[in-house]
């Protein structure tokens, strides 16, 4: 039966764990007013919340940390929700949503230039790629990762990317490889006392050495583990590590002992909704009570498992539909904007074609206008013009005719002046006119 290695991806806050922590929390968040410290517990709660495998609640605090960060414009608490949610997405096999969140939060730390928030982003992004089979991407992205973590000196950073890379080594086949860099986790996580990452790291450890066909180094491992995860109250783990020893046990042909970590695995699988831990139980108690010639209990423990197994599909099914019709939704979206924004560029076109029209009618009434002003002042010039020549005419006949006037008055009196002078006076008439 093929088995996940511990989903293991990276979370830089420090947190407190346990119940105790949760509602502790919880009565902080009752009292705090909006602002980005309700941001920081809304992100803390919803992180101890996917440590305890209860996804359903952590998602409720994340998106009340989505719509507070988008009013308080906080990038620094949206990065952190979409990396939570993103880790959300993954444990529950929704990958391309996982996905999407993650580059998500690798653009806000860009934007941020935040380098261990882009280490952590990376790692993430690697990680999905190395579920989805992508592994020459995945060992390029948490190469960027490691090289940013040793460069800012986040020793826990490094431990979680070494991890990282030992799962694409193992999915690869390089198993050799893998532990090499399992244990450099380990090792990290160790000196950092790292409960969580070192359990992580052991149940890994645990997996190769499964695969090795080295048993006894693997329930060693696995066992490391379990104790880990008992600790820290890791209810997630705890039930993987199960799901792990079981199997273990149960190449060891120590059937007893498996049935009662398969199903105490159950127990706890149910609890947390964990259908993927589910399948794999039901599939090895139905192969040991085939084993135990328990055919009533072994058809009935492949049906269970046929059932959680056509659920995952189902599940996935539905995934795949509800993408569909979001994508679809989006085209429409998309076309129905298009549509709407050409309308609105036409009626923007119409309106624009009727300001130039205006303004052309302007300009050429203004051009138009200029013209006759230009014509009317050529042809009023060309009056006035005129005008001053008849004037200038005038003037000057009129001083021909003053000359003319003046010389024949002149011509008068001359006249006079001869004719008076050659006429005999008045009294020389009369003189001799008397008797």
């Amino acid at each position: 039966m093929k088995r996940t290695l511990a989903v293991f991806f990276l979370f830089s806050c420090a947190l407190l764990h346990g119940q105790n922590g949760i509602d502790s929390l919880r009565d902080l968040l009752r009292f705090q007013s909006d602002d980005t410290n309700k941001v920081n517990l809304l992100n803390r709660l919803c992180k101890q919340l996917w440590m305890k495998g209860e996804f359903y609640e952590a998602l409720k605090y994340a998106d009340t940390s989505e719509t507070l960060c988008s009013t308080l414009h906080d990038d620094d608490g949206l990065a952190t929700e979409e990396n939570n949610r993103g880790i959300i997405y993954a444990n529950q096999g929704n990958y391309p949503e996982a996905l999407k969140y993650f580059i998500s939060e690798l653009k806000i730390e860009k934007k941020r230039n935040d380098l261990k928030g882009i280490a952590d982003a990376y790692g993430n992004i690697g990680l999905l790629e190395d579920y989805i089979g992508d592994y020459t991407e995945s060992i390029t992205d948490n190469r960027e990762a490691l090289k940013i973590e040793e460069q800012i000196g986040d020793s826990e950073g490094v431990a979680l990317t070494y991890t990282n890379i030992g799962l694409v080594c193992f999915h690869q086949g390089s198993f050799a490889e893998a532990l090499k860099n399992h244990f450099l986790s380990f090792e990290k996580a160790t000196q950092l006392n790292n409960k969580y990452d070192m359990a992580g790291a052991a149940n890994n450890i645990g997996l190769v050495y499964e695969r090795l066909n080295d048993l006894p180094n693997a329930l060693k491992y696995h066992r490391i583990a379990l104790q880990l995860e008992n600790e820290i109250g890791d209810e997630q783990g705890i039930a993987q590590s199960y799901v792990n020893i079981g199997n273990a046990l149960s190449q060891q042909k120590n059937y007893s002992d498996a049935m009662n970590y398969l199903d105490t695995a159950i127990i706890l699988s149910k609890k947390i909704g964990e259908k993927n831990n589910l399948m794999e139980c039901y599939f090895g108690k139905a192969y040991i009570d085939s084993v135990k010639g328990d055919k009533r209990s072994s058809y009935f423990d492949f049906r269970s498992y046929m059932l959680y197994k056509d659920s995952l599909v189902n599940d996935d099914n539905t995934r795949q539909t509800e993408q569909a019709q979001l994508q679809y939704v989006f085209e429409s979206k998309i076309a129905a904007d298009s549509v709407r924004n050409a309308e609105i560029a036409n009626q923007e076109k119409i309106k624009q074609d009727a300001r130039v029209s205006q303004q052309r009618f302007y300009t050429y009434g203004g051009i138009g206008g200029f013209v006759l002003m230009l014509i009317v002042a050529i042809i009023s010039f060309g009056a006035f013009r005129n005008k001053k020549k008849a004037n200038e005419i005038i003037a000057h006949q009129k001083e021909l005719v003053e000359v003319k006037q003046k010389e024949i008055i002149d011509s008068i009196r001359y006249a006079k002046r001869i004719q008076e002078s050659l006429l005999p006076s008045e009294k020389y008439i009369r003189s001799k006119l008397k008797p």
